[in-house]
């Protein structure tokens, strides 16, 4: 982890400022004049942490995240002050972070949980000197004191916050819905309810999906789907049957609904098949649970779980989906037709200079509520993240998403979309690259790609490639 860095940033006032006696101040807003640029700070950082079960104390993900920055940010003022600078005016501000989990075994045997968390940040500044006045404009600076982008009106100035943060404020905010169970429905939710009430029951779902037969899913937390048709409900179910579990920690995890806490009457989640079978009418029907309504039914998903060794395994409840009287449960065959033209075989390519655009059928398949921002889903193995104006300002493949994906088969995406396999092919198409035991970095012009494999051997297996555009 890297060591805590204090600091004092000195706040500046719209109409002058005082400059700081130990370091030069990052500004808010643009000089009235035109300042005397001194120099330029140009620089990469890379901050990792790890986090286990064993050591709560840690830094959350926010936090080290912060820290990182405000370690950038006090770099970049310690560089001013050997230039001699009054000031600094930050240009640009990247972040890229990575999460990977890693699963060891303790001298007894007991399993271990490690998350592996890192931040690469980029930064470029211009340390300059003041006019004699200091006085500033009303014009804002690209990037803030805190490392954030703002933007300027006449009238204000206003954090611009990235799509997807506005929606987890927004989710974290919305009052959910009792999360009762019945026959009939869920979370308030009714089968043929119309597609404006769920949302406004719900509240910013998590991510939104697209069938091939033009049934909308739309997903809150990592487990709740409601799938919509001719803007009705038409089935309910808690489980992680429509994303893999690489899929569903993409997603960011709901306070309202990620915390099981929904009941069937006075059936609790987890609670037995015994207790269960004594207070509803189960059925056991085409190797399924249900309990039946007059037009709708109630399947009921019951798991295998063992509490103690010297013990028998339980039926406990585990998930539920609600039909229509006589549907079936269907698995989720998503349609990405809408992207399957996007060629990305050079986006790799460090010299190649492509802009990608993605239009709003595009955007069908799309997590909406992530720590990295928006990722619209190409494919199960591509994600693109886009601007305001639709710019893919991030291209991602990855494992697949959706469902188990052999070494094979991940080879072969990798194949079509011209991508080294091997650690040590990296390094020989990057020459330039960084070498991180387990990430390669490599950076030119405003291209930025990191890639991680599944250990820092030569023969290491990539797993994960992103490359981040500078639009």
């Amino acid at each position: 982890m890297p060591k805590i860095l204090v600091n004092t940033i000195l706040l500046a006032s719209l109409s002058n400022i005082t400059v700081a006696a130990e370091l030069p101040t990052i500004l808010d807003f643009l000089p009235i004049c035109e300042p005397t640029v001194l120099s330029e700070f140009n620089q990469e950082f890379s901050f990792s942490s790890d986090v286990d079960e064993d050591n709560p104390d840690k830094l959350g993900l926010e936090q080290f995240r912060e820290l990182s920055i405000n370690n950038v940010l006090l770099s970049a003022q310690e560089n001013g002050k050997k230039s001699g600078a009054e000031a600094i005016i930050v240009e640009q501000l990247l972040v890229n972070s990575f999460a990977r989990k890693l699963k060891t075994y303790s001298d007894s045997g007991k399993r271990l949980e490690n998350e592996i968390r890192k931040f690469n940040i980029t930064i470029k500044t211009k340390n300059i000197s003041l006019c004699d006045n200091k006085q500033l404009s009303n014009k804002s600076t690209p990037f803030n004191r805190h490392g954030k982008k703002i933007i300027s009106t006449n009238v204000s100035i206003a954090m611009a916050l990235p799509d997807s943060e506005k929606l987890i404020r927004q989710a974290q905010n919305h009052t959910p819905p009792k999360s009762s169970v019945s026959v009939n429905g869920a979370y308030e939710i009714i089968l043929g309810d119309s597609f404006l009430k769920l949302t406004e029951k719900m509240g910013p779902e998590s991510i939104k999906l697209l069938t091939d037969d033009d049934t909308k899913i739309l997903g809150y937390g990592r487990s709740l789907w409601f799938h919509v048709k001719n803007d009705k409900v038409i089935s309910i179910e808690k489980s992680n049957n429509i994303l893999n579990s690489h899929g569903t920690n993409l997603i960011e995890f709901s306070e309202n609904y990620d915390i099981d806490d929904w009941y069937i009457g006075s059936v609790n989640y987890r609670d037995t098949y015994q207790k269960a079978s004594k207070i509803l009418d189960l059925v056991n029907s085409n190797n399924d649970i249900v309990v039946y309504g007059k037009q709708s039914q109630l399947l009921l998903n019951f798991e295998s779980f063992k509490k103690d060794k010297s013990k028998e395994a339980e039926l406990l409840l585990n998930g539920f989906t609600v039909l229509p009287l006589g549907g079936v449960k269907k698995s989720a065959n998503l349609d990405f037709s809408a992207t399957a033209s996007i060629d990305i075989s050079h986006a790799f390519f460090m010299d190649t200079q492509d802009v990608y655009q993605l239009n709003n059928q595009q955007r069908i398949n799309q997590i909406n509520l992530t720590e990295e921002g928006i990722w619209v889903i190409g494919n199960e193995n591509l994600l693109f993240s886009v601007n305001d104006d639709g710019l893919v300002n991030k291209i991602r493949v990855t494992e697949s998403i959706i469902r188990d994906q052999s070494k094979q088969e991940f080879n072969q995406v990798l194949s079509g979309y011209n991508i080294p396999m091997l650690k040590s092919e990296f390094l020989t198409l990057y020459p330039d690259a960084e070498d991180n035991f387990d990430t390669v970095m490599v950076f030119k012009g405003n291209k930025q790609l990191f890639a991680t494999f599944d250990s820092y051997e030569d023969n290491a297996q990539l797993i994960d490639v992103v490359i981040l555009f500078d639009n």
